[in-house]
């Protein structure tokens, strides 16, 4: 109803269990995904009822449903989960934080200390690297914008903004004498050859432009 009232769920699958996320496509909402620690439960009826469909090694930190399969990031490598139900570690004991599903296979990972692009066949190009002090604890996105967060920045990923110049600032044409001018009338000055800066000649004379 909205969120106005709460009750515990009647599968106990996902009502005993630490559930620490939830995921969905909004393109598919029959689809509900729960992570709770190592396991990842599925519901294909929009969360009535799961079941237990994949054990990591690890605590499983995120998991995101591209056209071509699964990736399921967790603290001891990221799995990839085919559209046949092959599935394959890459990343192996790394802490890997997130991953944004690029298509054709590929993906954007971020590990605690690296932020990577991977290739389908598992090829890896660091992107960008951090410290143990300033890890990578999110990374989220589409396939043409993503966004990493560390524990004190966020970065974008994705192709560079196009940059407008900026426009040109008009052209001003100042004689010696209209300088000479500006400058009295924001001194105050009214005979320019009384004063000791002149010496007995004008201010454009003194300081020549």
């Amino acid at each position: 109803d909205g969120g106005f009232t709460w009750a515990h769920h009647t599968d106990r699958k996902v009502s005993t269990a630490v559930v620490s996320r939830l995921f969905w496509n909004p393109d598919d909402p029959n689809q509900v995904l729960a992570t709770a620690a190592e396991v990842v439960y599925q519901s294909e009826d929009r969360g009535v009822t799961f079941a237990p469909v994949f054990n990591a090694a690890g605590e499983v930190t995120q998991v995101s449903l591209g056209a071509d399969g699964a990736f399921i990031a967790t603290t001891a490598g990221l799995y990839v989960a085919g559209p046949t139900g092959e599935i394959t570690q890459r990343f192996k004991d790394e802490v890997v934080m997130g991953v944004v599903p690029l298509g054709q296979g590929a993906a954007i990972v971020a590990t605690d200390t690296q932020l990577a692009l991977l290739a389908a066949d598992g090829q890896k190009q660091v992107l960008m690297r951090t410290t143990d002090g300033d890890p990578f604890v999110r990374l989220a996105g589409t396939a043409d914008m993503g966004w990493a967060r560390t524990r004190y920045g966020i970065f974008r990923v994705g192709v560079p903004e196009l940059r407008r110049p900026a426009p040109r600032p008009p052209r001003l044409t100042l004689s010696a004498v209209e300088v000479e001018r500006a400058a009295m009338r924001h001194l105050g000055v009214t005979r320019p050859g009384e004063e000791s800066l002149a010496d007995g000649c004008s201010l454009a004379e003194a300081h020549p432009i």
